[in-house]
């Protein structure tokens, strides 16, 4: 009789693990505003892109529109810490969303909707850029 209890014992365990270890393809997740939200496997949570498109606005200000970029990631939950964006420099991660000190001037990013601008202001407020490309990394938090 001990011996049955065993094996059932033994199946429940295997079951119950096995159930654990299930991988699920979307979550499911209830946020502070009662509404149901899914989360698309086919994005990410972060991305990479190099800006290279600088345009003077004048003033030794530039900027560099990535159109449509938040639309490759996935929305971030209410109450997170929603989008960073990174300056991504000699393997580090440098955050630019209020605005970093870099290169004789300051770059820092802004969200309009699905798209995100770099800027990069020198201190002299020359026009020369002192570089042609900054690499980004865009995290949903």
């Amino acid at each position: 009789m001990k011996h049955n209890h065993f094996f059932v014992l033994i199946a429940c365990a295997m079951i119950l693990v096995s159930m654990v270890s299930c991988k699920k393809e979307t979550f499911d997740y209830k946020p502070d505003d009662g509404q149901n939200h899914t989360v698309n496997p086919g994005k990410t949570n972060s991305l990479t892109s190099s800006c290279t498109s600088w345009v003077a606005v004048g003033n030794g200000k530039f900027s560099d529109r990535l159109d449509g970029i938040l639309t490759q990631i996935n929305t971030p939950p209410s109450g997170s810490n929603g989008i960073s964006i990174y300056l991504v420099e000699q393997g580090r991660d440098l955050p630019i969303n209020s605005g970093f000190k870099y290169r004789l001037g300051v770059v820092w990013a802004e969200i309009n909707k699905n798209d995100v601008t770099v800027f990069y202001q020198s201190d002299d407020r020359t026009d020369n850029l002192p570089f042609t490309s900054l690499n980004i990394k865009i995290v949903s938090q």
